[in-house]
């Protein structure tokens, strides 16, 4: 008789744990264990090169640190080609979309008309 308590009392802490913890995988949180459980990243990516990117690298340089971005946004300021700058994202949502959904991040570098790095910038998005 003193086992069906104790099955009974291990069957309702698995499933309050479950319930917690399939609560906290889908609010967005912002897992700090593993950052980039949620973001999908090209094979090359690393945050550790990405660190390293200092203004005035090249787009080569940034291609052989991080490979290839996942988008490339092209802002023009004026009518010429000349005043424009470019901007590569790596990271988007959904890298364990069946298991959670939680925080995410993008990793911005802006390029200047030179195609030289003048910034970098690491966003976590809660959506």
């Amino acid at each position: 008789m003193k086992l069906i308590p104790k099955i009974f009392g291990s069957g309702i802490l698995l499933l309050i744990l479950y319930v917690c913890t399939y609560m906290y995988t889908h609010t967005e949180s912002y897992f700090s264990l593993y950052p980039t459980l949620d973001t999908i990243l090209p094979p090359e990516f690393s945050e550790t090169d990405f660190n390293n990117i200092t203004p005035g690298m090249t787009r080569t340089k940034v291609l052989e640190l991080l490979g290839n971005p996942l988008h490339r946004n092209l802002e023009s300021f004026g009518n010429s080609d000349l005043m424009s700058q470019s901007t590569w994202s790596y990271g988007n949502d959904g890298r364990c979309s069946l298991l959670c959904d939680l925080a995410w991040i993008q990793y911005q570098i802006n390029f200047d008309p030179d195609g030289k790095v003048v910034a970098k910038k690491r966003i976590v998005f809660h959506d």
